[in-house]
């Protein structure tokens, strides 16, 4: 379903529930919480309504990108560990 949405910039959380529970996706797709339309920006709601992304409440955003930074921290460490191991036992 592709939705067009034309909302005013100053848009009330009760008219982005209204359009969440329209279109079937109030529910966070991740761990099924309802989704508050007071944590929902415009452009968010355009991309849920368009398919672009899946919709996620805030807990689940952020956990989502801790998850991002951590292994895009951790990668590179891991992979300079094994050229230290490497390099020590050869």
């Amino acid at each position: 379903m592709n939705m067009r949405v034309n909302l005013k910039r100053n848009h009330e959380p009760d008219e982005i529930e209204l359009l969440l529970r329209k279109s079937g996706k109030d529910y966070c797709d991740t761990c099924q919480q309802a989704i508050s339309g007071r944590e929902v920006s415009i452009e968010r709601l355009e991309r849920w309504l368009g398919g672009k992304e899946k919709p996620m409440c805030r807990k689940c955003r952020l956990l989502t990108r801790r998850r991002n930074i951590l292994i895009f921290i951790i990668t590179p460490l891991i992979v300079f560990l094994s050229y230290l191991i490497v390099k020590i036992l050869t």
